[in-house]
């Protein structure tokens, strides 16, 4: 599912070019001229490497210092792209954002703040500061037929029926989070971190279905970012095409833990509900989208939505199919929902060259200020 284009990424390894540029890399290194010392440097690795070519095919197990979540390791140019997910058995609720439709005053904050409303006619999105615990219900409180949302809300003392009124216009009024027990503590994933009820274990449907998805998971993300790039490092001056050019075969680990792990970005809440939609935090062994969990791999190797009403979508990538920030036929756009659109393309590896480029740079010698590129091109099998 990879487009054949090829697409250059700065990275900052020198080993295989006498031609070496001072050009800023992912480190926001200082360009030419303005750091002596460093071109010194440069000039005296230019004289070593004008009739030396010195390739580096393997590589020691290094864990991402440029972005993204996870490790990577080369050998004999197969590069190991780790990512070992923790998780704890949840559940996802959510947060809902009411605004007026309920009194001024009304507790039950959910203590999130996701910044400035959308300029008025400008495409929403997940924003403001007024959401409140929810989940879903069959009931009104009191007694009775649910109201049309089917929901509740935590009013800071008691659950309360969510307006008739309510509307999730462009999907952005109501978020799923994960919440999970530790011992007697009820958790959540909001910024105070509580959730204001017990929370039921999960019972032998759960566990059945973690038996029978997690290896699906693990396979779907495997298989989707397997062999759909080899990286290849540009200025490479030898004649056998295979010097310089690594091979990413992802690894994905899921292993289970009973407190939410202080390193957050490598744990999510693996949730027992069903139909219920994910985030990156928060999986739903009942998501039935088949593309859901490489999507999600996709932010933990550092890349955001490419669709609207989702996270934050990065405005300046304008390339290999994307405009402003937006593809709709990519992995991580609304395109994760078929198969003929979940499409991995070029820019998708770029964290990992950036991290590759540092891991030579580290094997050269700790030099960080070369510009070196590496490119995402088609594979060679």
């Amino acid at each position: 599912m990879a487009e054949p284009t090829d697409v250059d990424f700065a990275g900052s390894c020198v080993c295989c070019t006498p031609n070496l540029s001072f050009g800023p890399g992912p480190t926001g290194v200082s360009p030419a001229g303005s750091d002596p010392a460093a071109a010194a440097r440069g000039a005296q690795l230019v004289n070593t490497l004008a009739s030396t070519h010195v390739p580096y095919p393997t590589l020691p197990r290094t864990s991402s210092t440029v972005g993204g979540q996870f490790d990577l390791q080369s050998q004999d140019y197969q590069l190991s792209v780790y990512c070992d997910l923790t998780y704890v058995k949840g559940w996802i609720m959510y947060l809902i954002r009411l605004d007026a439709l309920v009194p001024a005053g009304t507790g039950g904050s959910g203590k999130v703040n996701w910044g400035p409303d959308p300029a008025p006619g400008a495409t929403p999105f997940f924003s403001g500061s007024d959401w409140r615990l929810a989940k879903e219900s069959t009931v009104i409180v009191g007694g009775g037929a649910c109201n049309p949302s089917g929901l509740w809300f935590w009013d800071g003392s008691a659950w309360q029926n969510v307006p008739d009124a309510w509307q999730d216009i462009g999907s952005v009024k109501l978020f799923p989070i994960g919440i999970w027990a530790e011992g007697t503590v009820n958790k959540a994933q909001t910024d105070d971190g509580l959730w204001p009820e017990p929370i039921p274990a999960w019972g032998a449907t759960e566990e059945s279905l973690r038996s029978s998805v997690l290896p699906q998971w693990i396979n779907t993300i495997q298989t989707t970012w397997t062999n759909k790039f080899d990286l290849k490092r540009q200025d490479c001056p030898s004649t056998d095409s295979n010097c310089c050019r690594y091979h990413p075969k992802i690894i994905a680990t899921f292993t289970e833990t009973t407190t939410f792990p202080i390193d957050l970005t490598k744990s999510i809440v693996l949730a027992g509900n069903k139909g219920l939609r994910s985030n990156v935090r928060a999986w739903s062994l009942g998501d039935d989208r088949k593309y859901l969990p490489a999507h999600e791999f996709g932010h933990l190797l550092g890349y955001p939505d490419e669709y609207s009403g989702g996270g934050p979508v990065d405005t300046s990538v304008n390339e290999d199919g994307a405009t402003a920030g937006i593809d709709n036929k990519s992995l991580m756009g609304m395109g994760m929902n078929a198969e003929a659109t979940a499409i991995v393309k070029a820019r998708h590896f770029r964290v990992i060259c950036w991290e590759l480029s540092a891991m030579i740079d580290i094997a050269i010698g700790g030099q960080q200020c070369y510009g070196h590129v590496i490119k995402a091109v088609a594979p060679t099998s």
